[in-house]
């Protein structure tokens, strides 16, 4: 019988994407210094060259000149400081999460619900819940995973 004392990299990814989704909500009475220390956080779960394309996804109360297509870590951020502008409060949580590891294990491929709610500065809609099904990319950096790619798919019903 063998013990181990560490997770197993889907375990360890798993993790990680619940506390990416925990720094990623958003309350406006943070302030700005606890928001500035999250958004770097949240960059951290984030390799420098990251693609991000939610084209598609429905959210109209933000401007898709900011939220279709992100590449590259200084994008991300520029898209993240626009996020206090913007909500009141914003909620992530990622369920039904599945990680496939590749054989080397240099590298996992995730499967995952994004819940997503919050309420909206302004505008008609004033609050939004919703559920994203994305794929997310992510590659090894020592011993951290690095989130390389998200898309948005739909799933077959």
């Amino acid at each position: 019988m063998v013990i181990s004392f560490w997770p197993t990299n889907e375990k360890f990814i798993e993790a990680r994407l619940k506390d990416l989704a925990e720094f990623m909500t958003f309350h406006e009475s943070e302030g700005l210094i606890p928001e500035t220390i999250r958004r770097h956080k949240i960059l951290a779960f984030f390799s420098s060259d990251v693609s991000v394309d939610l084209t598609g996804v429905y959210f109209d109360i933000l401007p898709r000149s900011r939220w279709g297509n992100i590449n590259g870590r200084d994008e991300l951020e520029f898209n993240l400081r626009g996020v206090p502008e913007r909500w009141q409060q914003l909620e992530i949580e990622f369920v039904d999460i599945l990680v496939k590891v590749s054989p080397e294990a240099d590298s996992a491929i995730v499967f995952a619900s994004a819940l997503v709610g919050g309420r909206w500065k302004a505008g008609m809609q004033s609050e939004i819940s919703i559920s994203q099904e994305l794929k997310i990319e992510l590659k090894r950096s020592g011993r951290d995973w690095e989130i390389t790619r998200v898309v948005t798919y739909k799933t077959l019903q």
